[in-house]
């Protein structure tokens, strides 16, 4: 029973459709009901003593009352080790009391006995999260992911982790080159992603004092020769401005604003950028994810993560290395023409929220 409620957790995700919201909804409610299936598959013992120990175990967790938690479950596993969810239980309560190194030791019980437990394998993520080790946090919140695609923590945190691994040295080396006064490029994408975009300042309807308006489009392509499908995971941008400020910030691509791209398709969305003084250089660029890379994350050393996120997860910038104080200017009137075929994001003002 077990291995196909595991198999409609793995393959149900790949059934949703991006224009179909009641086929996702009913996608949801099948992956939430093998999830909650497991679940109790995990939790049945058939042993009215081991079900007594678990509720008063419980019953200390759910009073914050970590360290009788603890010792409750221990009963429970001394009277019987192979029960998985004793194991898991006390892992739990020993990471609640902040006892990482235990709870990381009970989780690896667990697995001895469950490899495809889920909620062990985020919970051994989060164990390394907790005490600062990213790299063996991301092996096991991907593995989790491996064997229940649908869990949204660990996806979160996953791509929390990624974005900034993959951003952060690009943005860096962005802020310190030339380009964002002069103009250009500041590094070149990889081959089979093109990522380009163009700006126009944007003429207010009336005269205001301290605004400029600036509209942004975007075109990302996937020209890849393989069957190598991309999906949007964040964008970055890095402004910089005539009194000398430079502003770095970085959008997950959630919701509507996420996309996914196969060979030969393009993507093109649109934004206006709202600040109070004049925009004199922008640089910005993409991290997408090769959904057809399928890597064993237990399988990867945690010193050549880097290398995997480098092949799994693609980063370029847009070309060129715009300069918005020199671009055509346009009403608002012609907005809606020069956005016909892109994709509105939203607006952006930072005069408030950046002081910009």
């Amino acid at each position: 029973a077990e291995d196909a409620l595991h198999r409609v957790l793995r393959e149900a995700p790949s059934m949703r459709a991006a224009d179909d919201e009641g086929r996702d909804e009913m996608v949801d409610a099948v992956c939430t009901a093998a999830e909650d299936a497991l679940w109790s598959c995990w939790h049945s013992s058939g042993d009215e003593e081991i079900e007594e120990v678990m509720s008063r175990g419980m019953a200390f967790m759910d009073k914050e009352r970590f360290s009788e938690a603890v010792t409750t479950f221990s009963e429970m596993i001394a009277y019987d080790p192979l029960f998985a969810e004793g194991w898991n239980k006390r892992a739990t309560a020993h990471y609640m009391a902040g006892n990482f190194d235990q709870s990381i030791a009970d989780c690896f019980e667990v697995l001895k006995l469950k490899p495809r437990h889920f909620g062990c394998l985020s919970g051994l993520g989060m164990c390394y999260r907790s005490k600062g080790d990213e790299d063996q946090s991301l092996t096991w919140l991907r593995k989790s992911l491996e064997v229940h695609p649908g869990l949204a923590g660990p996806q979160k945190l996953v791509n929390s982790t990624v974005i900034q691994k993959r951003l952060t040295p690009l943005i860096s080396m962005m802020m310190a080159s030339d380009a964002l006064k002069s103009g250009g490029c500041v590094s070149a994408p990889p081959a089979g992603l093109k990522c380009t975009w163009d700006v126009h300042q944007v003429r207010p309807e009336k005269e205001a004092k301290d605004v400029c308006i600036y509209f942004f489009r975007v075109t990302t392509r996937n020209e890849y020769d393989t069957p190598t499908p991309l999906k949007s995971l964040a964008r970055f941008y890095v402004l910089s401005f005539a009194d000398g400020k430079v502003f770095p910030f970085t959008r997950p691509t959630e919701g509507d604003s996420g996309f996914q791209l196969h060979p030969g398709e393009e993507y093109k969305f649109c934004w206006v950028l709202i600040v109070s003084s004049e925009l004199r250089g922008a640089g910005g660029g993409v991290l997408l994810e090769d959904v057809s890379t399928a890597v064993d994350a237990t399988a990867t050393p945690a010193n050549e993560l880097t290398e995997v996120a480098a092949s799994q997860y693609p980063r370029a910038c847009f070309e060129p290395v715009l300069t918005p104080s020199e671009a055509d200017v346009v009403s608002m009137e012609e907005l809606e023409r020069l956005g016909d075929g892109y994709f509105f994001t939203g607006q952006l003002d930072l005069r408030r929220a950046a002081g910009l």
